[in-house]
């Protein structure tokens, strides 16, 4: 059950009396999303069904698959040697809200039709070899106007907490996109905000954990009709590549100064 609305999520577990019957289910869905069998439906409403998997089998599954990284581990990296998932695609349905769901239900129009344009840009973009799903950085639609960089940091930090009471989330940068044509009621000077911005941990697991949180909060941004709409940024590897190599240059120049500091004293 959703906590905010009291209504059901449209998610469920049934414990079979034995295997065979839960592969069973499991296996007819499978036909059914390859057009081979019948849909598996309850009342008219069609189902999806999978076997669960406990939480360690899903934590190592996601590891194998390129998921968020072990301990040692990065981002696509595989336990068994298997094939990298380079551009982090397994995360780019995180924070996706199926049409019809209940949790699709309960949103205002408005946030449906931002989440359908943001779904067809991130889908045109990744048709493209040349961009990836970050595993660190997200993208965050519907910011409250009157929020900065410092609070959306300090709500982005309480959501990784708020599900794992004992980490300590680091957030590398927050940035809230803004309209210099535009003046801040704030005097910020960078303008008015868009609603849109980024929010970049230093650990992958803490990014994942802050968005489940957070996407879809009704309470979160203090708004049952603008709600957080939060998913991985799509990021142009050559744009970062260039950056990387720019940011490896200015520390390697910072280094021999500092080198030459020290050999003139």
């Amino acid at each position: 059950m959703d906590k905010a609305t009291g209504k059901p999520k449209g998610t469920a577990f049934i414990e079979f009396r034995g295997p065979a019957g839960a592969a069973a289910a499991a296996e007819a869905c499978a036909r059914a999303r390859t057009g081979k069998g019948p849909d598996v439906t309850v009342k008219g409403v069609k189902l999806g069904v999978d076997l669960a998997l406990t939480q360690d089998d899903a934590r190592r599954l996601g590891q194998e698959q390129g998921g968020v990284p072990g301990a040692g581990q990065h981002a696509g990296q595989s336990n068994k040697g298997g094939k990298f998932d380079r551009r982090n695609l397994y995360l780019a349905k995180e924070g996706f809200i199926e049409e019809g769901s209940a949790q699709w239900e309960a949103m205002s129009e408005n946030d449906r039709r931002k989440r359908k344009r943001a779904a067809e840009e991130k889908n045109q973009k990744l048709k493209s070899p040349n961009f990836a799903v970050s595993t660190l950085r997200l993208a965050i639609r519907n910011i409250p106007a009157s929020w900065d960089e410092a609070k959306l940091k300090a709500a982005f930090i309480a959501g990784v907490k708020a599900r794992a009471t004992k980490e300590q989330p680091v957030v590398k940068q927050a940035k809230i996109l803004r309209d210099p044509e535009r003046p801040d009621a704030a005097g910020h000077a960078g303008g008015k905000s868009r609603g849109f911005g980024f929010v970049e941990f230093a650990d992958a697991s803490h990014a994942l954990a802050a968005l489940r949180q957070l996407n879809n909060n009704p309470t979160a941004f203090g708004s049952r009709d603008r709600r957080p709409i939060v998913e991985f940024a799509v990021d142009n590897i050559k744009v970062l590549k260039a950056r990387d190599d720019k940011l490896a240059k200015q520390k390697a120049r910072q280094q021999q100064k500092a080198q030459q500091q020290q050999q003139q004293q």
